[in-house]
C-alpha cells in the first residue's frame, strides 16, 4: 500500500510523504492517514508539474486529448 501511495500523495503536506516512509506498521500507517487525510479538504484535481513523477503531466494529456476523434472528450 505505501508504494502506491508514493503516486497519490503528491500535492499533500510534505509531512505526510516523510511519515509514510518511515510507517513501520499497519496501525502506524492508519495512524498516519487518519492524522493528515481524515479531513473534508479535496485533493488536487491534477497532480503538482514539479514533481519527478508527474512533469509533463498536462502537455501528455494536451496530447493525447489532441489524438481523440471529434465529439469525444476526456
Amino acid at each position: 500500500m505505501k508504494k502506491y501511495l508514493v503516486y497519490t500523495a503528491r500535492g499533500l503536506p510534505e509531512e505526510f510523504d516523510h511519515h509514510m516512509k518511515r510507517a513501520k506498521t499497519s496501525r502506524d500507517f492508519m495512524h498516519i492517514c487518519e492524522e493528515i487525510l481524515d479531513n473534508d479538504t479535496p485533493f488536487p484535481p491534477t497532480p503538482p508539474e514539479d514533481t519527478h513523477l508527474f512533469a509533463h503531466f498536462n502537455a501528455l494529456l494536451t496530447q493525447e486529448k489532441a489524438c481523440l476523434p471529434a465529439g469525444i472528450q476526456l
